[in-house]
């Protein structure tokens, strides 16, 4: 008598063999490559994954929030861009000593072209802001708040 586990490795193997040995792959299948080399002999080799740019801090805070979004919620469900979007807002940027091109749409929430007030410490500027500039900003060591103010109301805070 097996176990079930037994089983369903076997029922996999048998299955992958069977393919393997029926049909004509092309591609990657499993963790192997298969391919025909020019003279039409066939090719095989291990899959190896290599990233076509290595991680940034922002790509690393993008996956962070998509894990978390997808452990509260279902995402072919309704109310998961709600929560993705306010995951997003709230999450905050750690970022690099460097200086950094934010998207005014992402960075901010900026929907229309207006004039904003920029807080960043002592610092307060006004800046015409629409939603598909971008935001330059140089960072030291050390923590920063970023506040884009609406006239005087608080508009979004980094």
């Amino acid at each position: 008598m097996t176990s079930i586990g037994t089983m369903k490795s076997n029922t996999s193997r048998s299955a992958v063999g069977f393919i393997e040995n029926t049909c004509q792959i092309h591609g990657r299948f499993g963790d192997k490559v298969y391919r025909r080399k020019r003279n039409g002999q066939p090719w095989v080799y291990e899959y190896q994954y290599i990233p076509k740019y290595p991680a940034t801090t922002l790509s690393r805070r993008t996956n962070c929030v998509v894990k978390m979004a997808s452990r509260l919620s279902n995402p072919q469900r309704k109310g998961y861009g709600v929560i993705l979007n306010k995951l997003y807002y709230y999450t905050p940027y750690f970022v690099y000593t460097g200086s950094y091109d934010f998207s005014c749409n992402t960075f901010f929430k900026i929907r229309n072209y207006q004039v904003f007030g920029i807080e960043i410490g002592d610092t307060h500027l006004n800046l015409k802001l629409a939603p598909r500039s971008k935001f330059s900003q140089k960072f030291a060591g050390g923590e920063y708040i970023i506040k884009c103010y609406n006239g005087s109301r608080l508009y979004s805070q980094r």
